[in-house]
């Protein structure tokens, strides 16, 4: 069974999804002391490196890369000054992306809050010119 399913030496989410599910690929994962079940909530930590682009256009690392990165969760390592650095940048980034969907968001809402006053005030007129309409009817 091999990690790199399309034996193109680039690992795809979808390949890191069945590594992730195999029992042998979980058994090595543990052997060399990298926890498998934590790899699958550090998912998008270990693409945010992911600098190489598919046939299919997605994002994904190098066979090597991949490696290097997954023996970075191995349990007997030590945080460094490098690792903080990396976790800084990635919450950053997280947290810009996070604030621009937001922004957005609000930007949508803010045009959805407009077109509802505006329908609010012309059936507010329309009222109005139909009040209007029943006086002079009446009259």
């Amino acid at each position: 069974e091999s990690v790199d399913a399309n034996r193109n030496d680039l690992i795809s989410r979808a390949e890191f999804q069945r590594i992730l599910e195999s029992p042998v690929a979980s058994h090595a994962l543990r052997d060399v002391g990298v926890d498998p079940v934590a790899l699958v909530d550090l998912a998008d930590f270990i693409f945010e490196y992911a600098t190489v682009e598919g046939e299919d256009g997605e994002i994904q690392l190098t066979l090597a890369d991949f490696m290097e990165i997954v023996l970075q969760f191995r349990g007997s390592n030590v945080a460094t000054v490098r690792n903080i650095v990396d976790l800084r940048k990635f919450v950053q980034g997280s947290h810009k992306n996070l604030s621009r969907e937001l922004r957005e968001i609000k930007s949508r809402l803010g045009i959805v809050s407009g077109k509802r006053k505006k329908a609010i005030n012309r059936v507010g007129a329309l009222k109005y010119w139909n009040q209007c309409k029943e006086r002079r009817a009446s009259t």
